[in-house]
């Protein structure tokens, strides 16, 4: 079974905060923790990881803090994923199965290409459903 590790969320959420905020400048890491309930010193472990991965910035100092390192439009969720939980591979092993390891590699292309979509969609898509709450009584 497939399932985003609490790193990947948490940088998922950390990311999307950032590029809510990207014209307004840096944020601080407390108010990032803060708006997405993610404990501040985890934060900073996923941040070092998006850091090193060339997504994130930081900034020190009295008016620091971390920004995107380029635009949302593009940063992909399937960059963000690998930063986080490092190549995203299906693999096999064994001479005889290749059918099996090619069918493993069209998987994996399909879902290295579902994961394409840009940070700025995927804030669209989480308002979009966010609005999309109907209640009947």
């Amino acid at each position: 079974m497939l399932a985003l590790t609490t790193k990947s969320k948490y940088g998922i959420a950390a990311v999307m905060e950032l590029a809510a905020g990207h014209d307004s400048g840096l944020m601080q890491i407390k108010a990032v923790a803060g708006h997405q309930n993610i404990p501040r010193n985890y934060l900073v472990q996923v941040m070092n990881g998006l850091i090193k991965a060339g997504i994130v910035r930081t900034v020190r100092g009295k008016h620091g803090g971390y920004t995107l390192s380029k635009s949302p439009e593009k940063i992909t969720l399937f960059e963000v994923l690998e930063a986080l939980e490092g190549p995203l591979e299906l693999k096999t092993s064994g001479p005889k199965l290749l059918v099996i390891k090619n069918i493993l590699q069209r998987a994996e292309d399909n879902l290295r290409q579902s994961l394409s979509v840009s940070i700025s969609e995927l804030i669209v898509l989480h308002k979009d459903l966010e609005n999309d709450w109907t209640f009947q009584i």
